[in-house]
């Protein structure tokens, strides 16, 4: 199982992968520059510091989550393209199992990736913060549950309509969870995802639902080599 998952990971960290990591964290970085008022003097953003960055924060989870979510999106779709035919003497089971591990640490090091962006920016911009460990656990939560919603809903298709779909129905559910919605509790129980403020269900429900995911997701492939 572990070969497998280096195997993958090494796959994942290609030439193409480092063009795309810099461009996001170029875009990203300028994006975080214009929502923390780096564009404002210096001046009023020492007098306005404490809105200025309750109001930064919130708008970079979401920026992150939604950056995140494209590229979790449009990378996950093909993972059960499954072409190769060295794959037919090897374990299928434990090759998909391992492939979808593999996503997962390899979004998880995505996630840190653009998270570090954010806390160089507030560094440059206000100087030492007060931590906040939500936001970093909430969105590594945040990207380990798109991923495996993708994984459970995806079958074997590479058409950017589906890439474009998944895209729409991420931004109507998100939608809905950040407003007062009569569905939103149902919506919560079955998709927790999550702000800043701590989930009303609790940590346990969150992981549990991944787990219940995670379970489906890795059912729904391995049958198809029962």
């Amino acid at each position: 199982m572990i070969k497998f998952i280096k195997y993958h990971l090494l796959y994942l960290f290609n030439d193409l992968w480092l063009l795309l990591a810099i461009i996001m964290c170029i875009v990203s970085g300028f994006l975080f520059i214009y929502l923390g008022n780096g564009f404002d003097s210096y001046l009023l953003r020492l007098l306005e510091r404490q809105n200025y960055l309750k109001e930064f924060e919130h708008e970079a989870f979401l920026v992150c989550n939604l950056i995140l979510c494209v590229w979790v999106i449009g990378a996950s779709k093909e993972m059960f393209n499954i072409n190769d035919p060295q794959i037919m003497i090897i374990n299928k089971k434990k090759y998909v199992t391992s492939k979808i591990i593999a996503y997962l640490l390899y979004y998880s090091f995505i996630s840190l990736l653009i998270y570090g962006m954010y806390q160089i920016v507030v560094y440059f911009l206000y100087g030492v913060v007060k931590y906040n460990y939500d936001f970093i656990i909430h969105l590594l939560l945040n990207v380990s549950l798109v991923h495996l919603m993708v994984v459970c809903f995806s079958g074997k298709n590479k058409n950017i309509l589906v890439t474009i779909i998944f895209i729409v129905i991420y931004l109507i559910v998100n939608t809905i969870l950040q407003a007062e919605f009569y569905l939103k509790g149902i919506l919560d129980f079955f998709i927790p995802y999550l702000s800043l403020k701590h989930p009303k269900m609790g940590y346990i429900h969150n992981l549990l639902m991944m787990m219940l995911l995670y379970i489906t997701a890795s059912y729904k492939h391995i049958s198809y080599y029962e």
